[in-house]
């Protein structure tokens, strides 16, 4: 439903580094754990390794507290439980170290992408598949769909520019997912805001100014989704003030 056959450039080519004697790529991974040490990565012992990562933790924890152990991770499908590949550090970080403090991928915390948008009221994924083929606008902020999400964007975003969406890029660089969207779509239907690195929050704090400017607003959103006066105020007994 969500795929349609269709093979991602990133999922489509993974087996290209599973281990084969015909291309090659056994020689290319890892046979023993690293460790950096005098400046260098050496390969060591997995006793070796299991040893330094139980001895500094538990230095960590005798200086300070369990609290203190923050760990960055990689993730797909839910450490704490998910494919084979991440079940094994769930079990260890979540369930064995009890940590609290745990950051995935590239971002500042345990989610999806999108920090803090909880906090503004905004659930992170609060959107189907199927708005790409109603909405009249599809906005991206540096996002380069046909190449990291070519999935989602042959097979949703397309057929929404195909109906009559437009679409609004927000990137610096001319990127495939640019060019592809003009035959798709019409060079007129798509616009490029090839803006200047590190002026991200110029073009937004714009964006707000004119959105408050014309009374876009949802006063009554905001105010039963934010801190008002600075402080937090408790909903009910169910909803603290945090």
């Amino acid at each position: 439903v969500v795929n349609s056959g269709l093979g991602s450039i990133r999922g489509a080519r993974m087996a290209e580094n599973r281990p084969s004697k015909v291309t090659g790529t056994q020689q290319q991974r890892l046979s023993d754990p690293m460790v950096w040490r005098n400046g260098v990565w050496q390969p060591t012992s997995w006793d070796d390794a299991l040893d330094l990562v139980a001895r500094v933790t538990a230095q960590v924890v005798q200086q300070g507290s369990e609290d203190d152990i923050v760990v960055s991770m990689f993730d797909h499908g839910g450490s704490a439980g998910g494919y084979e590949n991440t079940w094994g550090t769930g079990k260890l970080y979540f369930e064995s170290m009890k940590i609290k403090n745990c950051r995935i991928h590239n971002r500042p915390a345990y989610n999806s992408e999108v920090h803090s948008s909880r906090d503004m009221g905004v659930d992170e994924l609060n959107y189907a598949y199927e708005d790409y083929t109603l909405t009249d606008t599809i906005f991206m902020v540096g996002a380069n769909s046909m190449e990291t999400q070519t999935n989602l964007y042959l097979n949703h975003m397309v057929p929404g520019l195909q109906s009559g969406a437009k679409m609004i890029v927000v990137d610096p660089r001319r990127t495939l997912t640019i060019a592809s969207s003009e035959q798709y779509a019409g060079q007129e239907n798509v616009l490029h805001l090839a803006i200047a690195e590190g002026t991200d929050m110029v073009l937004f704090n714009a964006l707000l100014t004119h959105i408050v400017d014309q009374d876009w607003v949802d006063a009554d959103f905001i105010a039963a989704s934010t801190f008002q006066g600075g402080e937090a105020v408790a909903q009910d007994s169910a909803y603290p003030a945090a």
